[in-house]
């Protein structure tokens, strides 16, 4: 069983290895989402907060392809992206379940 120390020496190599591959993109990812909503967003059902989710992992991968993008790209952003749309596109075609916020 890995101690807490073994875990974290573990984190810390891929931590190394993705920032080797995509720098800082990370601290771009905020710069992106306030472009994409530039008055804020209202999250109001769960159903929102699904499709958010999955735009916001869409982003991600967005911005490590860039960072790669002089360098020929990277497959398993591209790839991944692909997954995020046709979950998105899943999320999107089922039906909207409204939430009453009113109720304590």
């Amino acid at each position: 069983m890995n101690s807490a120390d073994q875990i974290l020496k573990e984190c810390s190599g891929l931590f190394k290895q993705r920032h080797k591959l995509y720098g800082d993109n990370y601290k771009r990812h905020g710069e992106v989402m306030k472009a994409l909503f530039p008055n804020g967003i209202a999250l109001k059902t769960i159903e929102d907060h699904n499709r958010f989710g999955i735009l916001t992992q869409m982003v991600a991968k967005m911005t490590r392809y860039g960072e790669q993008f002089s360098k020929g790209g990277h497959l398993d952003s591209i790839i991944d992206l692909c997954t995020y749309s046709a979950i998105l596109a899943e999320l999107e075609r089922k039906p909207k379940i409204e939430v009453n916020n009113d109720e304590e």
